[in-house]
């Protein structure tokens, strides 16, 4: 089986056992420019851990690791030692590696500067896993968020509307709301001078037309901003941002309000030729007259 994503930048997975062999392969395609198929193949976790990847078709490794933080109150905490020790563990020539964090369903994860510091020399992806969903890090968000002494935080909740401003609350109708945030000691960071994949958890309504969803980036005044992504089919959807505020999942706009004012730019255009067009005719009219 292939799962195939038709989301540039994706890597949408299935596993599948294979029939003869006492292995799994893990299949994924992925859109890109040319548009490729990759095979990763691992016979599963090895005693310290750590599940190694072979791309079947490129020879290309990657190797992953899963880190349970520590709770404490409404938080996960991930200290400098636990990454150095997971990081030392996967030393060697894997062209990827990816550190999986769980919160252990918690909405929100403190890492001091040594595991930021480590992750981001090691080049490591991190996935964040929150009980809302999962956030994809790259080292480039990792060093926007950090300012090189303090320890970061980054959140990912569910938003009841009562917290939405009136005018957010008209923009969002029934749609699910979502507030992704990060923080550098006491300062809060938007800009993340980098990419996260976002995978929400979401159940759709009955009867409701899936590929007719969208993600929305909300504004303070209640404007929305179309983002995109696409439901997985498994329970999640998926979109890419660099910006962490408000977002909302629902169908797509009708009014033209979620595409960052396409129609409304349509509408200007049309009024500017007709407009053009009434001063030629005028013009025309004059000369005859």
């Amino acid at each position: 089986e292939i799962c195939r994503s038709f989301s540039e930048n994706t890597d949408d997975v299935k596993w599948t056992q294979a029939p003869k062999e006492a292995r799994q392969i893990k299949t994924s395609v992925v859109r890109t420019a040319p548009f490729r198929r990759r095979t990763w193949m691992t016979n599963g976790p090895s005693e310290d851990g750590l599940t190694t990847y072979i791309c079947g078709g490129c020879n290309a490794t990657k190797v992953e690791a899963t880190v349970t933080a520590e709770t404490d109150g409404g938080s996960a905490t991930v200290s400098g030692d636990t990454i150095s020790d997971i990081l030392s563990q996967m030393e060697g020539s894997a062209d990827e590696k990816r550190v999986s964090i769980d919160t252990a369903g918690m909405g929100k994860v403190v890492l001091d500067q040594n595991s930021v510091s480590g992750l981001t020399s090691a080049d490591a992806i991190v996935d964040l896993t929150f009980g809302e969903g999962t956030l994809t890090i790259s080292k480039d968000v990792l060093n926007t968020v950090s300012d090189g002494t303090s320890p970061i935080s980054i959140s990912m909740n569910g938003v009841q509307k009562e917290e939405l401003t009136d005018a957010q609350k008209e923009a969002v109708g029934d749609g699910l709301v979502f507030r992704f945030e990060a923080s550098a000691g006491d300062e809060k960071i938007h800009e993340l001078g980098g990419t996260v994949t976002v995978s929400v958890k979401y159940e759709p309504k009955e009867g409701e037309d899936v590929s007719a969803l969208k993600a929305y980036y909300v504004d303070d005044e209640g404007e929305l901003h179309l983002v995109g992504g696409y439901y997985d089919g498994s329970g999640h959807f998926v979109f890419d941002t660099d910006h962490f505020s408000y977002y909302v999942v629902k169908g797509a706009q009708e009014n033209g309000g979620g595409d960052d004012g396409g129609d409304m730019t349509v509408y200007v255009a049309v009024a500017a030729v007709a407009i053009i067009l009434l001063a030629v005719l005028g013009f025309v009219y004059m000369r005859r007259h």
